[in-house]
């Protein structure tokens, strides 16, 4: 069987899950709704007839120009609340979240956006909560957030017979490194100066291309930041190396 597995010098990165697989897509990138609005902020959930096998009753807990911090009806044992967030008109995924970590980052001001939520699990989104509608504040900032900059120069730094090892420049303000192959979510680093990492065992013949994105918490919420630059090898000539700057 052909699979491709973590060594064991990965660690987990808050328990994201690798089934999803997509590449983590900037918030600023959701399709907005509006951006002639009201500048008051506006929430709204449209209840109705929920899944009773669905999160229950998403609604708004705060907002404002940049972020949207939600809930839901949360289960008993706090560890059992992990979701995935969705796009309520184009489908595509958005963020995870948890208990403690619930929120959409890097919005637009005074925009409006639609959301629903999945059980963590669920992949098919079988499941679907109330779509949430809201709508963020004006910015009333004197002085802009620099956004987190992008891991740089991502290279392969040494091969063995069936792994290769990463290596990056670090992302100033960073606490964290996911790691993407071939698009999807595969493990990451928790601290801001581990820049390498290994992964293994790969297949002889396949093509993988590799992604490095920067993160760090931010009021409760998470921030990814743009992906570095991509690195593409066919495994069993890892002299085929095709970096994209």
């Amino acid at each position: 069987m052909c699979f491709l597995a973590l060594i064991l010098m990965f660690t987990p990165l808050l328990n994201a899950p690798a089934s999803y697989a997509a590449e983590v897509t900037p918030s600023s990138e959701i399709p907005t709704i509006s951006s002639e609005i009201d500048p008051a902020t506006v929430t709204s959930s449209t209840y109705g007839a929920q899944d009773p096998l669905a999160p229950q009753n998403l609604r708004i807990e705060s907002v404002s120009h940049n972020m949207a911090i939600f809930q839901w009806d949360f289960k008993p044992v706090e560890g059992e609340n992990n979701i995935q967030v969705w796009d309520a008109d184009s489908g595509n995924w958005l963020a995870w979240g948890n208990y403690w970590t619930r929120a959409v980052t890097g919005l637009t001001p005074e925009t409006t956006y639609r959301i629903y939520i999945t059980w963590d699990g669920d992949v098919k989104k079988e499941h679907k909560s109330n779509v949430l509608e809201f709508t963020t504040t004006k910015d009333e900032a004197e002085y802009k957030d620099a956004p987190l900059t992008p891991p740089s120069h991502l290279i392969i730094d040494d091969v063995t017979e069936d792994t290769v090892t990463l290596s990056w420049g670090s992302s100033p303000g960073a606490e964290a490194y996911d790691i993407y192959i071939n698009g999807a979510w595969k493990g990451g680093t928790w601290e801001n100066s581990v820049t390498t990492a290994t992964y293994g065992p790969l297949e002889a013949g396949e093509t993988y291309t590799f992604k490095v994105g920067a993160q760090r918490s931010v009021n409760g919420a998470l921030e990814a930041s743009a992906n570095s630059n991509a690195v593409t090898l066919k495994w069993g000539n890892w002299l085929n190396l095709k970096v994209c700057k």
